[in-house]
């Protein structure tokens, strides 16, 4: 689905809420042959020479700035350095973006004060929604701007769903917040359900194929956390009715300036496995094993492939560490792409 979510057509963003939806819109509607074409025009509003458009947004923004724009980042066609250059410009701002106190917002702070009504009225109540979280936290991780997905998925998981009642915390699925950041609607809404692929895809990034007879585990460890451990069910062939579950599990160990991340997978039942830990945009000082290796990751991630149907290779239980010096940046991190020099 990430292939064909939505296009932006005179300022307003149409998303394609079906399958057959969004295949008769790509095949009537739009030219799959002209995407990037259009894209091209909507960064920064380039085909109105600016006009309607502000630095590193894509899309219309002379009505206000919201997350229809960022909500492109979930195609896999749109640009990572896009991405990156919104995310640090605006997702990731405090005073001016959607970084909100529970993150992340529907409109840009700096455009609240233009918007109309107050308490009572939808934009004051809808401030921060399930559905845009959902949709900006995936385009982070689905271009691996993983720094920033990990902690806001994790700042809007304790802070969205947490709240103080009577001396306790108690979790809850509020339909919104509003912009003085109380619960509003629905408390167990679930309008909320898409955050858990945020978990399982975003932090744990987990996926497995009978198709492709793989099990990936490709870690977004937070950085605040130690661990993370999921079990996951899985059918290995087409025809088989037995459920598998395997173990991935990664944890991190600081000492001094370094950090030892350890990965492991148990009881995979398919014939490849692919382990790529995230490098917490630190740069590797070591790592193992030596074999399996992976020419090609995943931006910020190791890789490696272990293939049973090739000699003396285990599939069903791996385990891979990164030791990492926490005071020498990745020089690749996405702080460091040269788009956000053009930001201001």
């Amino acid at each position: 689905m990430e292939e064909i979510l939505g296009i932006e057509d005179g300022g307003n963003v149409s998303i394609c809420n079906t399958l057959t939806g969004c295949r008769n819109f790509w095949n009537h509607d739009a030219s799959m042959d002209s995407i990037q074409h259009g894209l091209d025009n909507l960064w920064e509003m380039s085909y109105k020479g600016g006009v309607g458009g502000t630095r590193c947004w894509f899309g219309d923004t002379s009505h206000g700035m919201d997350a229809g724009g960022f909500k492109f980042s979930s195609m896999s066609m749109f640009p990572r350095n896009w991405t990156i250059a919104m995310a640090y410009r605006w997702f990731n701002n405090n005073t001016a973006g959607f970084n909100t106190e529970v993150p992340v917002s529907v409109e840009a702070m700096k455009d609240w004060n233009n918007s109309t009504g107050g308490p009572g009225k939808a934009d004051y109540n809808f401030a921060v929604t399930p559905d845009v979280n959902f949709l900006m936290l995936r385009g982070l991780f689905l271009h691996h701007v993983d720094g920033l997905a990990t902690n806001f998925t994790v700042r809007h998981l304790t802070g969205y769903h947490m709240d103080e009642h009577r001396g306790r915390t108690v979790p809850m699925a509020p339909e919104a917040r509003k912009k003085d950041m109380s619960r509003h609607g629905d408390q167990f809404s679930n309008f909320n359900a898409g955050k858990i692929i945020n978990i399982l895809e975003g932090l744990g990034g987990l996926t497995y194929s009978v198709h492709d007879d793989s099990f990936t585990f490709a870690d977004n460890l937070p950085l605040a956390w130690d661990w993370m451990e999921f079990r996951v069910p899985v059918i290995a062939t087409a025809s088989s009715n037995s459920t598998t579950w395997v173990t991935a599990r990664t944890e991190r160990l600081r000492t001094g300036a370094m950090a030892t991340k350890t990965v492991t997978v148990e009881n995979n039942p398919f014939t490849n496995l692919y382990v790529q830990p995230w490098g917490d945009d630190l740069t590797v000082a070591s790592s193992m094993p030596n074999s399996h290796r992976m020419a090609d990751s995943p931006p910020g991630h190791a890789s490696w492939h272990f293939d049973s149907s090739k000699p003396n290779t285990n599939s069903n239980k791996q385990t891979v560490v990164l030791r990492l010096d926490e005071s020498t940046p990745d020089p690749r991190r996405p702080t460091a792409d040269p788009i956000l020099n053009t930001c201001s």
